[in-house]
């Protein structure tokens, strides 16, 4: 889910418009519109009003409620795994599963 469709559900559970979420978190009209319609990603500042105006936490936003807070380890192993080309990302994977299968 992108952050556009996010947004716009965290603004339909409240029953709240473009227009609503504008005031609530003093971004124009305009730009909540455009980030809608013409799917333009909002700038972090535009973000901070709109979670600001929501009454949430832009982690919130961004991972959702109940989110998993990594340990040292955890962050380790995914920074890791970015430097991993496809091929060994794949291996890696092979690896994991078959240790997990024991």
């Amino acid at each position: 889910m992108n952050l556009q469709s996010r947004i716009r559900d965290l603004m339909n559970e409240r029953g709240w418009s473009v227009y609503r979420l504008a005031k609530e978190s003093g971004v124009s009209w305009s730009t909540i519109r455009h980030m809608f319609e013409r799917n333009t990603e909002p700038t972090v500042p535009t973000l901070e009003a709109i979670c600001r105006g929501l009454g949430i936490s832009l982690e919130t936003l961004l991972l959702g409620e109940g989110f998993t807070v990594l340990d040292d380890e955890q962050k380790m192993l995914l920074s890791k795994w970015s430097t991993l080309s496809p091929e060994h990302k794949q291996i890696f994977l092979t690896l994991l599963n078959t240790l997990g299968n024991k």
